[in-house]
């Protein structure tokens, strides 16, 4: 398959193909799962993901949905909450009432979420 046969499959330009391919951009977590797809491939194989213990960036990134989406869809805060635990800054204990909107969203259960969020805690940069 051609990068531009890729492009229109995916609805993008294959210039914009090439430069994830050659490292100078990123897919969005949407276009990310769509070439998965394409390719018929886990989207964990398409970016540096552990699938055995995932972070909540990992869960997220896999459905197609950035720290945006993902607040939206679970009805919580952005700034204030979503973004904070997804880049590991979040509270140390995430009630289970956040917890619970989460794995909805994400399609796993609360357990993987929680472990998600500690994950997420012990990966941030320092």
């Amino acid at each position: 398959m051609s990068l531009a046969q890729l492009g229109e499959q995916l609805g993008v330009s294959r210039a914009q193909v090439w430069q994830w391919q050659d490292g100078r951009s990123v897919p969005t977590p949407h276009n990310l799962v769509e070439l998965a797809r394409v390719l018929e491939v886990d989207p964990y194989e398409l970016f540096d993901a552990d699938p055995q213990a995932p972070s909540l960036h990992d869960l997220r990134v896999r459905q197609g949905l950035s720290a945006k989406d993902l607040a939206e869809k679970a009805g919580l805060s952005y700034e204030g909450l979503v973004h904070r635990l997804d880049l590991g800054r979040g509270p140390a204990e995430v009630p289970e009432e956040v917890l619970g909107k989460l794995a909805e969203v994400l399609k796993v259960d609360v357990k993987a979420v929680r472990d998600a969020c500690l994950r997420s805690r012990e990966r941030r940069p320092t």
